[in-house]
């Protein structure tokens, strides 16, 4: 069940809104945003231990963590070997 909910914002704001997201988006992303003020403690947890119980998508995060980083420096064609550890 969804509600409507009638909320007033500056003018600039929701024209930075519309070029960034569109029209159609503006109420997912408020969605999106209100979200983490109406989620439970216990929902969230519940949901950190599902994610983490998915081991194929632990993988791929863990892989994604480990490589981006130097993938990226890598990338700008200059030596940022002083900013990598060791």
């Amino acid at each position: 069940m969804s509600h409507t909910v009638t909320i007033t914002i500056e003018d600039e704001a929701y024209q930075r809104l519309q070029q960034r997201f569109g029209d159609e988006k503006i109420d997912r992303v408020i969605q999106r945003f209100l979200r983490r003020y109406t989620v439970s403690e216990a929902e969230l947890d519940a949901s950190y231990a599902a994610m983490a119980a998915d081991e194929e998508h632990e993988a791929e995060a863990l892989e994604w963590i480990e490589t981006l980083p130097n993938e990226a420096l890598e990338d700008e064609g200059e030596d940022w070997s002083r900013l990598r550890p060791g």
